[in-house]
């Protein structure tokens, strides 16, 4: 059955904020998170480090990017490509923590 609950000021604040390093070490975590929520979840995959998704032209998809976009450190590592009709794909990253 499909969910067509919008997700919550919750949900989008922690996507948007979600810090790898708080966790994993890897948007792992992140790429799980949002395919739990997203709605139509079979139009998101993740296979190793490749994650693909598409918005389905949902509203509710379309805030989720939009949350993954304000996340900087994940846009700007994660991020590979877009196509016309919302589809996205991402390589889920690791972050090496630096010795101090």
């Amino acid at each position: 059955m499909i969910d067509d609950t919008y997700p919550t000021d919750k949900e989008l604040g922690y996507i948007g904020t979600y810090d790898p390093l708080k966790h994993d070490n890897s948007f792992l975590l992140l790429a799980k998170f949002v395919t739990s929520i997203w709605w139509y979840p079979e139009s998101s995959e993740i296979r190793g480090k490749r994650w693909t998704c598409s918005t389905c032209g949902w509203s509710g998809n379309e805030d989720i990017i939009a949350a993954l976009k304000k996340n900087y450190i994940f846009w700007s590592l994660c991020f590979k490509s877009e196509r016309a009709g919302g589809h996205f794909e991402f390589e889920l990253v690791e972050i090496k923590k630096s010795r101090n």
